[in-house]
């Protein structure tokens, strides 16, 4: 699969009273293991996606020996989305895919859970990782993630961007980008996936998925 354009748009966040990992750059707390804590209780509990949890302690070599006393590292909450936010910006990309589309009369696109999903672990990926590129050192390139986690289809095209903060601005960086614009108005597409994280280097870091199945 060719290679797609990527758009990076730097920012400076001035973040005061929050504590830095060195190796993530994310603005993370401090939290110190109860008694009876496993990691799975303690992403439930603290509204942590439990891969993301994992990513951020990879000081812990055997997740499931933990012992009470241990401190392990949480997102600060105002790097923590919540899921009705995740489907807000999904809920709003669909529409800027879809009114563009609909200008060229091609058929209108269908969010999908999973794909949503997979887009999701992207974008953290990108986050966690410091990186902005279609091969992911966790997943590899986008047929190869969609094939690891079993999402059969003909063709996958991926937008990514870092920096934007809104939907509407990452959207019309991509429709300034001519891989990226084919990318959303490409004519046997299906099916789309949305993903956006908070933190890290650049703040803010999208990923669109964009499938013929």
């Amino acid at each position: 699969m060719k290679d797609h354009a990527v758009v990076i748009l730097f920012i400076c966040t001035l973040v005061t009273g929050l504590f830095y990992h060195a190796n993530h750059s994310l603005a993370l707390e401090m939290y110190r293991i109860k008694p009876g804590d496993t990691m799975w209780n303690i992403s439930q509990e603290q509204n942590v996606d439990f891969h993301v949890l994992l990513n951020l302690n990879k000081q812990i070599i055997q997740p499931e020996l933990i012992y009470p006393g241990q401190s392990i590292y949480l997102p600060d909450d105002h790097f923590n989305l919540t899921k009705q936010t995740q489907i807000d910006v999904q809920l709003k990309l669909l529409t800027l895919v879809n009114t563009e589309r609909e200008k060229l009369n091609l058929q209108p696109l269908s969010l999908h859970s999973k794909l949503n999903l997979l887009a999701e672990k992207k974008a953290m990926d990108m986050l966690i990782h410091k990186y902005v590129t279609h091969k992911s050192p966790t997943y590899g390139n986008p047929t190869d993630m969609l094939e690891t986690f079993h999402f059969p289809c003909k063709r996958v095209f991926e937008n990514i961007g870092a920096g934007p903060k809104t939907a509407d601005e990452m959207f019309e960086t991509w429709m300034n980008t001519q891989v990226n614009r084919n990318n959303v108005l490409t004519d046997q597409a299906t099916y789309i996936g949305v993903g956006y994280a908070i933190g890290g280097l650049h703040q803010y870091y999208w990923t669109l998925l964009i499938v013929e199945k």
